[in-house]
């Protein structure tokens, strides 16, 4: 199962993944799944395991207002969840 971090901003999530990636979070833009929203047409693809780690660092960085909204996809599947 594949978590998906949407941002607001292609710049917002170029950061997170820089920042992600320094703490040992496995973390890759991937473009928004379709059904996520349009935001920046850019989001982090993580492991589902490792969401609540990767949303701290991003939150105690400063970036979570750049956050749009939170998806896991199983399968062709997407559903909206929390990001925590």
């Amino acid at each position: 199962m594949d978590f998906y971090m949407v941002f607001n901003s292609r710049e917002r999530c170029m950061r997170a993944e820089r920042l992600l990636q320094s703490r040992g979070i496995a973390a890759a833009v991937t473009p928004t799944p379709a059904g996520a929203g349009s935001a920046c047409q850019l989001s982090l693809r993580l492991d589902a395991g490792q969401k609540s780690d990767a949303y701290t660092a991003v939150m105690r960085s400063g970036l979570q207002a750049g956050v749009k909204g939170c998806f896991v996809q199983d399968g062709l599947r997407l559903f909206r969840t929390a990001c925590q």
